[in-house]
């Protein structure tokens, strides 16, 4: 399949998910297993709340993953949550069109917030440039109103 490089496609495929589930592998310390995170996009595709993401570089070879769900919070609240993420350390640059990307969905769906939890020392550092904050190890970015 001919692919532009480092652009953001809908995974929906048996061997698209595998590839994803096999990033859990690169995760230190990560207690999703590869088993539960396909079983989750696969049952998303069917309930239409969850979005496996993935990006190939110039070589044809996985660069980045993300996979969303939109729910609401506790207080009855739209937010889209990340579930998973990974980036090819090779690509810097593409952490911002992966978060540029989240936060365009969360304005589509009118969600308020973007919520992560993730057990990561120093992960936020990464994500602090792109206004995200660190509560608790839970990142957030409330999302402004588009009028």
């Amino acid at each position: 399949m001919e692919r532009i490089p480092n652009e953001i496609y809908f995974a929906s495929s048996y061997k698209e998910f595998m590839e994803i589930c096999d990033k859990l592998k690169e995760v230190k310390d990560c207690e999703l297993t590869e088993e539960k995170l396909f079983n989750y996009m696969y049952a998303g595709m069917y309930n239409k709340k969850t979005f496996p993401l993935m990006s190939y570089g110039e070589d044809e070879k996985m660069n980045g993953c993300m996979v969303l769900t939109a729910g609401k919070s506790l207080i009855n609240d739209l937010a889209i949550y990340v579930i998973f993420v990974w980036i090819d350390k090779n690509y810097p640059n593409l952490w911002k069109k992966y978060l540029d990307f989240v936060e365009n969905m969360a304005k589509e769906f009118k969600a308020k917030k973007i919520i992560g939890s993730t057990k990561r020392m120093g992960f936020t550092k990464k994500l602090e440039k792109f206004g995200y904050k660190e509560t608790d190890r839970i990142i957030e970015k409330i999302i402004e109103e588009v009028i």
